[in-house]
């Protein structure tokens, strides 16, 4: 009986720590995740893929472009890598993952594109992807399978044209630019990407004929080979300053941070055939939203943006949902933050503010909040071991029962 109670009591006890470590309400957090120098660190962006959590930005003394990854939702973090572009400089760096491959792109002398063929370890040295432009700049990436997409925006050329390339083979050749908006002679600014199954998406902002910034959008149905017409999301008084995309199944999200309303958003739920009415995220002084989707939010997306009255960071996942989860020093003028998700409930937010001594610093946050609980790989084993003290306990009493 003593051997049957001690064992009751380690199964009792092995629940508890699970149980006590993820807290479904909260998140943890900030961690400190670039180098804590004097250098200074900008542009944070993040990829989530799985428990795979990829996140890139800009040194900002040697304008290199810097890679960390956590293998275990956050909970720990891989050493600092300087992803290698012989063009040089550094602005703007974005990242996809899609499995084992994870993509880079920033704006170096050109277009330069870092790829991983082994979720993060290791690099290739970077390529340009706009050998032939003048200028190009504010890229992005987006991947779904082996499909990976890179728009820019010409800046050599009087209308800022806006460019896509593809890849059909995670990354290992690249179509010919392709010019999406040649012939419309309006100024194009903030381009993004998202894709998912055969869709993929780009918006941008464009100047209207009274000086604001319009929403623009439009959809390829087969691989980016062949494109939709731009239709206008939003034509509203006021600049929209920053635009964001996302994409799960037959969902597409698009937000925008209109200078007069705060965070807006549309969502298709036919592939972007069509889009609903718009929705508030926030209010007036929000800026710099993200979006992404994943199975766990389906409804509006997982959002975040900075706040200027109290350089609140918020998350929303819908109207009314506003979360305050932290304060960027000293200002939202110079910071900028970015969200991911994956298909469960986790959420990671990362955003540069300045720490104690005034250098830009990089900072994660994760949801919910975990006080070292378990990984997927062992909470595998705690199963295990459950099981095997359960039939432990099971052959203890039987035993018993025969020697009475």
């Amino acid at each position: 009986m003593n051997k049957l109670l001690k064992l009751i009591l380690v199964i009792v006890a092995v629940i508890t720590v699970c149980v006590q470590t993820t807290d479904a309400n909260s998140w943890s957090g900030p961690v400190l995740i670039s180098d804590g120098s004097s250098t200074g660190w900008c542009y944070p962006q993040v990829a989530v893929d799985g428990e795979y959590v990829h996140v890139v930005w800009r040194n900002d003394a040697a304008y290199t472009t810097q890679y960390r990854r956590s293998t275990d939702n956050g909970s720990e973090w891989n050493s600092i890598k300087t992803l290698i572009y012989a063009g040089g400089g550094s602005y703007y760096p974005h990242v996809a993952a899609s499995g084992q491959y994870v993509h880079v792109v920033w704006k170096g002398n050109k277009i330069a594109y870092c790829r991983s063929t082994d979720y993060g370890a290791t690099f290739a040295n970077g390529i340009d992807l706009a050998a032939s432009q003048i200028s190009p700049w504010l890229p992005d990436v987006a991947a779904y399978g082996e499909n990976v997409y890179v728009v820019w925006i010409e800046a050599g050329v009087a209308a800022e044209d806006i460019y896509l390339t593809r890849s059909t083979d995670n990354g290992a050749t690249w179509s010919a630019p392709q010019n999406l908006t040649a012939g419309d002679s309006v100024q194009h600014d903030n381009v993004r990407v998202a894709a998912y199954n055969n869709n993929v998406y780009v918006v941008w902002t464009q100047d209207d004929t009274v000086n604001n910034e319009d929403v623009m959008f439009m959809r390829s149905t087969n691989l980016g080979v062949n494109w939709s017409s731009p239709i206008t999301l939003w034509n509203n008084t006021g600049s929209s300053r920053d635009v964001s995309i996302a994409a799960y199944g037959s969902n597409v999200y698009v937000t925008t941070d209109n200078s007069t309303t705060g965070p807006l958003q549309l969502k298709s739920t036919d592939s972007g055939a069509s889009f609903g009415t718009s929705t508030s995220l926030g209010n007036g002084d929000d800026r710099q939203p993200e979006v992404d989707a994943t199975a766990a939010y389906t409804s509006y997306g997982c959002n975040v943006s900075l706040r200027s009255s109290n350089n609140g960071i918020y998350v929303s996942t819908g109207p009314g949902t506003e979360q305050k989860i932290g304060t960027i020093n000293p200002s939202t003028n110079s910071c900028m933050a970015d969200i991911g998700a994956n298909d469960t409930i986790d959420m990671h937010v990362v955003y540069n503010s300045r720490d104690g001594s005034g250098n830009h610093q990089i900072y994660h946050y994760h949801y919910p909040s975990t006080t070292g609980g378990p990984t997927v790989t062992e909470l595998g084993m705690i199963i295990m071991t459950l099981g095997l003290l359960t039939i432990g306990a099971y052959v203890i009493m039987r035993r018993q029962r025969v020697a009475a």
